[in-house]
């Protein structure tokens, strides 16, 4: 799995595209808003889209909702790589440090394929052991809104369990990379285990010069998982309501240069294996 995730990254030929973005304020609040075109991977496109672009900036629809956010699924090495990734580990050495880890007791074997903890993992048991942690509170927190089944992916295998902690450590006992490796498991076990998040969604589409734009916010109503699994980098925002045909003044529209990443590739598998969780 880390021999092939490796060679996916050293085969990826990245991507230029650009995208379309002006800003408008509302009540003193910036607010950023992206042309609906998305992704323009003909710039001279994005440059006729930019050229259209006049003020005012009207707002033609607000779309007002509420969303679910599922907890994560339990982690398999794919999806463990992609997370380690975003504390700035590589792939070996994510993998280096969580096999330390394994041979001395405190989180379960790192190379798995498996996103559903099988019914003989005592779930309960790994939650009083891990109290005696730094992260005591994240896990009581979770014992009293537990879920009443924990999130599974869509990958189900009987040689080894999802990753998730079997003994209790601190960063005095193990340094501070190791210790982090350790968080990063504890924590994502944690979020399988706790509820749901709810958003109260707000979605405004503008129109500046016939060119369609759009800008998207949020609140987060109810913490759910990201209580105790901080660690997904979601903001918390939200746009002041803007009525129908409001009519606001812009800044200049910028286009901006990008390039595909190979860690988009993993996280949009991530994003897809979320679809599959179940209560």
């Amino acid at each position: 799995m880390i021999v092939d995730r490796e060679k996916e990254i050293e085969s990826f030929v990245p991507e230029t595209y650009w995208q379309l973005a002006l800003e408008t304020q509302k009540s003193g609040d910036v607010i950023e808003a992206r042309h609906t075109n998305g992704r323009f991977k003909d710039k001279a496109v994005a440059q006729q889209a930019h050229d259209r672009t006049k003020p005012p900036l009207v707002v033609t629809d607000v779309i007002a909702g509420t969303k679910q956010d599922r907890a994560p699924s339990p982690f398999d090495t794919t999806s463990f790589i992609v997370a380690a990734a975003r504390l700035n580990f590589s792939a070996a050495n994510a993998m280096r440090v969580a096999e330390d880890l394994y041979m001395n007791g405190y989180i379960s074997y790192p190379r798995t394929d498996n996103t559903v903890y099988p019914p003989s993992l005592d779930l309960t048991g790994i939650l009083k052991t891990i109290q005696n942690t730094p992260f005591k509170k994240d896990v009581e927190w979770v014992m009293a809104h537990r879920r009443d089944v924990p999130t599974r992916g869509k990958k189900s295998s009987t040689d080894h369990p999802p990753i998730h902690p079997t003994g209790a450590a601190n960063r005095d006992m193990i340094g501070d990379d190791a210790f982090r490796i350790y968080e990063l498991v504890l924590r994502r076990f944690l979020a399988t285990l706790a509820p749901d998040a709810q958003w109260k969604t707000l979605k405004v589409l503008f129109d500046a010069g016939g060119e369609e734009y759009t800008s998207t916010g949020g609140q987060l109503t109810e913490p759910g998982w990201h209580t105790v699994y901080p660690c997904r980098g979601r903001g918390v925002y939200q746009h002041r309501r803007a009525d129908h045909r409001t009519r606001l003044a812009h800044s200049l529209p910028f286009l901006r240069g990008k390039r595909d990443h190979p860690a988009a590739i993993c996280s949009g598998r991530e994003a897809a294996d979320q679809q599959g969780h179940a209560r």
